[in-house]
């Protein structure tokens, strides 16, 4: 049973580099959609309960990082719990960012718990490929 445990946590590992994340804490993190056009990457994280200051955002090496906490809602010392089925504490997301983006240029809104992150693109940078030339060593 663990083998098939294994191979099953194996074969769902993304290797793709704006879905990698890192998850910390109780709260396993938030759901994120990621979308790429021509001029820019965006990224859709659903953070439903949380406000603007819960939430910091960081982008430096070509990586986005989303950090934030859930806290748990009030609830009076008279009253006990029957059921609790949100989850709460700290979450961390990393994505690793292509090298054709504009890190001086990203905009962040947040909109009925969902925070839509763009990430321009650098559009005037030209990829080149430049042929090498082998000598040889004799």
């Amino acid at each position: 049973r663990m083998d098939r445990l294994w191979d099953d946590l194996l074969s769902s590992w993304d290797t793709d580099p704006l879905r990698h994340d890192f998850q910390s804490g109780q709260f396993a993190g938030p759901r994120v959609d990621v979308f790429e056009n021509d001029t820019e990457y965006r990224f859709e994280i659903e953070l439903p309960g949380l406000d603007e200051q819960d939430i910091k955002m960081f982008v430096g090496n070509n990586v986005l990082t989303i950090k934030g906490q859930k806290k748990p809602g009030n609830q009076s010392p008279n009253e006990r719990a029957l059921r609790l089925e949100r989850s709460y504490g700290a979450f961390e997301r990393t994505f690793a960012l292509p090298a054709d983006v504009c890190e001086d240029k990203v905009e962040a809104i947040f909109i009925n718990g969902v925070l839509v992150v763009r990430v321009l693109k650098n559009t005037s940078a030209r990829l080149e490929v430049n042929r090498i030339e082998i000598k040889s060593a004799v």
